[in-house]
């Protein structure tokens, strides 16, 4: 993340400082090693708590820090806020649900945050239409999530399929 924030940072808003670079690759390499380091220590011996569930979740508040780090309202990563959405797709309806939520909530935590204790100007009409369909399209691709849950139906060899399809739009300033 670090790497695209600096990157990000460089081509779309023509902001490069070594000082920044060193502080956003230190933030996210002590994120990335501590979260490795308690996984490591307490993955098997904690069985009353998931460390890696728990690291999984407090990646999205990362993936907001990153959207922040690089621009806020102006950055065009804030597809970053559906990557564990999209990494959920092949556990189950409630996890894809719980961590859209999450997802939501953080980036609408951020814009606020912006909008109220920083004072910039947020389109909230924009950012609106970006949540009502979260549909992020990165140039001619699209990343889709799609969560299918099988089941069987009373015993029987019948078996229904219920898919949910989330299409992300990538909106670029200016």
């Amino acid at each position: 993340m670090a790497v695209g924030v600096v990157f990000h940072n460089t081509i779309f808003l023509h902001q490069f400082s070594i000082k920044y670079t060193v502080l956003v690759v230190a933030a996210f390499a002590r994120y990335a090693m501590l979260s490795w380091l308690m996984i490591y220590l307490f993955f098997e011996r904690s069985h009353w708590f998931d460390v890696a569930g728990f690291f999984v979740v407090l990646d999205i508040p990362m993936f907001a820090l990153a959207v922040y780090l690089s621009g806020g309202e102006r950055s065009t990563l804030f597809f970053l806020m559906v990557m564990r959405v999209v990494d959920q797709v092949h556990t189950n309806v409630r996890q894809l649900i719980l961590f859209t939520h999450v997802s939501i909530l953080s980036y609408v935590g951020l814009m606020g945050y912006l909008d109220v204790f920083e004072g910039r100007p947020i389109s909230w009409a924009m950012e609106g239409i970006n949540l009502q369909h979260p549909s992020f399209v990165v140039s001619d691709g699209r990343l889709e999530a799609t969560s299918s849950l099988f089941r069987i139906n009373n015993g029987s060899t019948l078996l229904h399929r219920h898919r949910t399809t989330f299409h992300f739009t990538l909106s670029l300033p200016g």
